[in-house]
């Protein structure tokens, strides 16, 4: 399974990698970051991909950085 908690779906752990990955790849660059965890980059792109997070993070909802 692609998600943390290898259920169907993602769970609360994959949101937390997710921010956690996203904070990291801004700091440091997501190019280097995700040379050196690609599990974690695949991780990332996947979760970023399902419709609704998809959604989200274009809309207005999403607070600015």
């Amino acid at each position: 399974s692609q998600w943390v908690a290898g259920g169907k779906g993602p769970s609360v752990a994959d949101v937390v990698l997710f921010d956690l990955f996203g904070a990291l790849g801004d700091s440091f660059g997501a190019e280097k970051l995700a040379a050196l965890y690609p599990k974690c980059a695949e991780h990332y792109k996947a979760f970023g991909e399902v419709e609704e997070i998809a959604e989200y993070l274009k809309s207005e909802k999403r607070p600015k950085s």
